[in-house]
């Protein structure tokens, strides 16, 4: 017979399950300063911005077409404890949920010796975050620049001259906020690049780490500690290698769990390094060299776990596995470009991972979807890359927004849970298209069912995105010979375009 105690103890051990589920709970919705995602921009319709945002709250993606009183490119946000639109600024001005400038809130980013030229220059130029101490305060990051009257030959005509902060009191003025500090110096040093502002929580989840970076050969970044009396040490560090110019990286981030930090450059490859959250300090540098085919623009982000890094290059998208001892093995492709076109070829840009631990990317070019990675956390193409999966109502100008883990400590860095908004994704298997053989020497059979589509015609690119071969299709037929024997061996990605876009790509081995 079973004992009152033992059912004593179990009843107690589920009430303890369900508080701290609870507790859980209602600690993910406190800290949901990321679950807004502005974008849009002056494009197509005259002098209006077409606005729009990704809202993850109601644990569910959606897409909303909204008013907003600014465009987003090089733009800062942050959203309220409960997931609203709080603050945006691309510098100039700095607006409230409500499209209201803050009192105070105008001219921003704003150098000692240019009063203009507010806008920041480089991605992550703006980092906006929550006080642990002050829910109504928000401390703004950004470096301001100053335009040289007369520059030597081949010198830089624009210099950022200091990075700086301002501290916004949301809750002044009957709500609208007023900037309560503004402009303040961190540091001068006119060797500060473009961007590569970063930031994580300290050790004891309430203070915050900021990383900004310099092109410097003695001093690669400045780490400045904010807790609950400000701005309270700015140290130096000399780590890693130097960068080449001062443009910026093409991501730099933390993991969720504060204890990895990546930077990505399309020339110099990706840069690793641990991240004590305790002391501020950066060790463990590592330099991994990968083909990265040509890229220019490129992005990274890491996945929920932190295990896997993923890195877009213009065409290509890598997932880097911290787990694998082997180097050559750690970095695996998952996928290449469809060359699908959206007014612009959709390549791959800036990433973010999102509350609902999905990653998302903009395009290069601007279009009107973003990519996404569904399963961040699967190993190898497990993760499903889906390649313009999401469809937006408006044009995005290649634009992300940037967000540090605000829940370490506290709760998860995403909810799974929530609903996936589903779009568009064209793959061969939707048009039933098959390519043999493959390998091929000198001809190629392509077997495809173009009945009803305009304008088909077969393309085919080679690593480096050149087009060398373009050949018109005919509609009426199922099966396609197509001559490929004066193209050089190699890889080769192949696609079939129509007046639809891109309705099917893959790869092709020519030997």
């Amino acid at each position: 017979m079973i004992s009152r105690q033992f059912y004593n103890l179990y009843y107690m051990k589920l009430c303890f399950l369900i508080l701290n589920l609870l507790v859980c709970l209602l600690t993910q919705a406190q800290y949901k300063y990321d679950y807004t995602w502005a974008f849009g921009y002056d494009c197509c319709n005259g002098d209006e911005i077409d606005n729009f945002v990704l809202n993850f709250n109601d644990n569910k993606l959606k897409i909303d077409t909204v008013t907003l009183q600014e465009e987003f490119f090089r733009a800062g946000q942050i959203c309220e404890k409960n997931g609203e639109l709080a603050l945006y600024t691309r510098g100039c001005k700095l607006y409230n949920g409500k499209n209201q400038v803050l009192i105070n809130g105008d001219s921003l980013i704003q150098s000692d010796s240019m009063p203009y030229g507010c806008y920041p220059h480089g991605r992550q130029g703006i980092v906006m975050l929550s006080d642990a101490y002050n829910e109504d305060l928000v401390w703004i990051f950004y470096k301001s620049v100053f335009i040289r009257k007369k520059p030597l030959p081949g010198a830089n005509l624009i210099l950022r001259d200091a990075f700086r902060y301002s501290l916004v009191n949301k809750a002044f003025h009957s709500g609208i906020g007023e900037v309560i500090q503004k402009n303040k110096v961190i540091v001068h040093d006119t060797a500060l690049v473009y961007g590569d502002i970063t930031a994580t929580k300290h050790a004891n989840n309430k203070d915050w780490w900021i990383i900004s970076a310099t092109d410097k050969s003695d001093l690669n970044y400045y780490i400045v500690l904010l807790d609950r009396n400000g701005i309270s040490e700015i140290k130096t560090q000399k780590i890693g290698n130097k960068i080449n110019g001062l443009n910026g990286s093409d991501g730099f981030v933390f993991s969720p769990d504060g204890s990895r930090l990546a930077r990505f450059f399309y020339q110099d490859g990706l840069f690793l390094f641990d991240f004590d959250r305790q002391t501020g300090i950066l060790s463990n540098f590592r330099n991994i060299k990968f083909a990265n085919q040509n890229s220019v623009f490129g992005g990274l982000a890491f996945s929920p776990s932190g295990r896997f890094l993923y890195i877009a290059t213009d065409t290509i998208l890598y997932q880097y596995d911290y787990l694998e001892t082997d180097s050559l093995q750690a970095m695996i492709e998952i996928d290449y470009f469809d060359y699908f076109r959206d007014v612009f070829y959709t390549t791959f840009y800036t990433a973010q991972l999102g509350p609902d631990c999905k990653i998302y990317l903009a395009t290069n070019g601007g279009s009107k979807y973003l990519h996404v990675i569904k399963y961040p956390d699967n190993k190898g193409k497990s993760c499903e890359f889906v390649q313009h999966g999401i469809k937006l109502p408006f044009y995005n100008d290649n634009y992300m927004p940037y967000f540090p883990n605000f829940r370490l400590g506290y709760a998860p860095v995403c909810d799974s849970t929530i609903d996936f908004l589903t779009g568009t994704k064209y793959s061969p298997m939707d048009i039933g298209a098959h390519i043999y053989p493959n390998p091929c020497h000198d001809k190629v059979q392509l077997s495809v069912d173009l009945e009803s589509k305009l304008n088909p015609f077969f393309m085919l690119h080679d690593l480096n995105s050149r087009q060398v071969l373009k050949t018109k299709l005919n509609s009426k037929l199922t099966s396609h010979e197509i001559d490929i024997q004066t193209m050089p061996p190699g890889l080769y990605v192949y696609s079939i375009h129509t007046t639809e876009g891109v309705l099917a790509s893959g790869k092709l081995v020519i030997l």
